[in-house]
């Protein structure tokens, strides 16, 4: 097959379509060819396709591809023709790598693009993000790196990490004093960063004894003299419980050998295990993930619980608290609960920065409208404003403003976001900021009220025999969803069910 694809694309060069100068996303041409042999074409265009040479765009033009390790293609080529000068001293291996601007973004590209390379730094990056939202202390976490030689993974660390908008302090090393003024220009921006020259072959300075939370190493180990006195060396370093993270490649490739073989850092080892390329992570303890979700009581009336579910970002915040947004269920204030509520509507309330709070309130009919559903949810908006703001929540990170509160409610429980524009002024408690009611009812004395609510058009059968009051209990509860074991109609109604009875007959 891969002599099939290297025919098939001379041809197309021979044809003036040479798909090793396109760039990805550039379109192809349509070669020409005889009348006979056009269904042969076409069929040439497919097998590039399928090889993932070409692909079709949204208007069905062909389109060159990422060329597959193009970045390592092109790092080889630079060194791999002129392997025999670089071998015999005629060409010096370290200029045609480093020597130049062009040859420095060669070097950068496979270490930012190139998959096994970038793939490491990703799942590097997430990991550091999960450890540095967990992070219980109230001081800035300290984080140290040695660099080998490209700054490109540190770039894509510090913005995963800044984006966490946690504290933390970044110490960037090189054992190049050049390339750490370069970095100190490259990140210039970032106050976070600081900058130190760090051989970590040699026994640490008393700068780096035991302060840091998080100790950093991709790609450079291996080019050690020691395994075993350089990790000495690294743990050093670390503050005790702190977190090492070493990074390498788990084979030796051979155009590893043509590249960076020529330089003699690529030796600089004296035992044998330093041969073979490892992965090595370290940590004292698994990382935990984040919590998302925390329960908690909001009040007790009459033996009954009153609860609200926090609901919680992915990454934490710790710079600026994050207003309070009630979010207040629907089901006609007689069903339904606290987690009855629009999942991508929470993740759009936490991605805009609100705290979602999901409120539970008594449901009608053990208790009035008045008594129970809007006194429950207006003790819900002085909860978020007075004692949210105090408590000490299970996900670190996380701050409420009471000075700022959202109220949001779906079909009744819209109503009940409404009516906290009157309640809490007379209760002397600063109604919310805004309130946002989606598709509820704000007329309970018009026509719709007046006649029967029958559910989805679903006339009432007037063969089945119920007592209405089966669906009642003898205390206030706040929470109720027909049986599974029960048909439910739009989710939350059943006709066979007691309680779902009670809808015929609300009005």
């Amino acid at each position: 097959m891969e002599l099939a694809i290297a025919y098939i694309v001379e041809a197309f060069h021979n044809m003036g379509c040479s798909l090793a100068r396109l760039h990805e996303g550039e379109h192809i041409i349509d070669i020409p060819a005889l009348s006979k042999h056009i269904k042969v074409k076409y069929r040439m265009y497919q097998i590039l396709e399928h090889n993932n040479l070409i692909k079709q765009d949204v208007a069905g033009i062909f389109v060159r591809t990422l060329t597959p390790n193009a970045f390592e293609n092109n790092l080889l080529a630079s060194t791999g023709v002129q392997l025999a000068d670089c071998l015999t001293g005629r060409s010096d291996p370290l200029p045609i790598l480093f020597g130049t601007a062009k040859a420095r973004t060669l070097m950068e590209n496979v270490y930012t693009h190139a998959p096994m390379f970038r793939a490491g730094t990703i799942t590097l990056a997430r990991y550091l993000v999960k450890v540095i939202n967990t992070f219980s202390e109230s001081r800035p976490i300290r984080i140290l790196e040695r660099v080998a030689g490209t700054d490109r993974t540190t770039k894509y660390l510090v913005e995963s990490l800044a984006a966490t908008e946690q504290s933390f302090r970044y110490t960037f090393t090189d054992l190049s004093a050049s390339l750490v003024v370069a970095a100190r220009k490259k990140f210039a921006q970032h106050d976070f960063m600081q900058y130190s020259v760090l051989n970590i072959e040699d026994e640490p300075a008393a700068q780096f004894l035991n302060k840091f939370d998080i100790v950093i190493s991709t790609n450079c180990l291996h080019a050690t003299r020691g395994l075993t006195q350089t990790c000495t060396n690294i743990n050093k370093c670390l503050r005790p419980g702190g977190v090492l993270c070493l990074v390498e490649l788990t084979r030796n490739l051979p155009w590893f050998n043509v590249v960076f073989g020529l330089l003699e850092g690529w030796w600089l080892f004296e035992n044998e295990e330093s041969n073979i390329l490892r992965v090595i992570t370290a940590s004292p303890s698994a990382v935990v993930n984040p919590i998302t979700m925390e329960m908690v009581t909001m009040k007790r009336v009459g033996g009954v619980a009153v609860k609200v579910n926090i609901y919680y970002p992915e990454r934490a915040r710790l710079r600026r608290p994050s207003p309070p947004a009630p979010m207040i269920h629907g089901g006609g204030h007689f069903m339904l609960l606290r987690k009855d509520i629009c999942p991508s509507q929470t993740r759009m309330l936490l991605a805009a920065r609100f705290l979602p709070v999901s409120v539970d309130y008594r449901l009608f009919p053990e208790t009035t409208l008045l008594d129970g559903p809007m006194q429950d949810v207006c003790d819900a908006l002085a909860w978020a404003r007075s004692v949210l703001p105090t408590l000490s929540l299970r996900r670190a990170g996380i701050r409420a403003d009471g000075t700022r509160v959202f109220a949001v409610g779906w079909s009744t429980g819209g109503h009940l976001a409404l009516t906290l524009g009157f309640t809490a002024p007379s209760r002397g408690i600063q109604p919310p900021e805004a309130i946002l009611a989606l598709y509820c009812p704000t007329d309970y004395e018009g026509p719709f009220c007046r006649r029967p609510n029958l559910p989805f058009s679903h006339e009432v059968d007037t063969r089945l025999q119920y007592n209405l009051l089966e669906g009642f209990y003898d205390r206030p509860i706040t929470a109720f969803n027909p049986p599974s074991t029960k048909q439910a109609l739009g989710g939350w109604i059943s006709q066979t069910d007691p309680r779902s009875r009670i809808t015929p007959h609300m009005n």
